[in-house]
């Protein structure tokens, strides 16, 4: 288990004061707090002088917006939702969708997520087919 230095530690507490179950690691040089915040499963990256990169929000695939579940499911009819990730950074907001193909035990999960904005407005897909 990683302990995350003062400055990390003091930029989590302002932006996530009630969080609970917090777990670090250290990742591609940048500390990753994983936790539970209002319920929701997250996970907050910060650089090492405590800046706030993102946060990643865990949802189910039933919590997607109706348009973008109708989206895939029109244009990826081969597909099924995977992970699901709603990605905050100071500069955006946007929903990050891997898609499982395959059944069984051939499930594969999509290496390149599609990306929506808040919005409903597909960003762009997968550079593989």
């Amino acid at each position: 288990m990683t302990q995350a230095p003062r400055k990390v530690m003091n930029s989590f507490d302002q932006k996530y004061s009630r969080a609970e179950c917090i777990s670090w690691s250290f990742v591609d040089d940048h500390y990753h707090a994983s936790f539970e915040h209002f319920g929701q499963q997250k996970i907050a990256v910060f650089r090492y002088n405590g800046e706030w990169l993102k946060t990643l929000v865990i949802l189910e695939p039933k919590e997607l917006m109706f348009c973008i579940r109708d989206y895939i499911k029109h244009t990826y009819k081969d597909a099924t939702v995977g992970n699901v990730f709603y990605v905050i950074t100071p500069e955006i907001c946007e929903y990050h969708i891997y898609l499982k193909r395959g059944e069984g035990e051939d499930v594969c999960l999509e290496e390149d997520p599609l990306i929506f904005d808040e919005n409903c407005e597909f960003l762009r897909k997968p550079d593989k087919p």
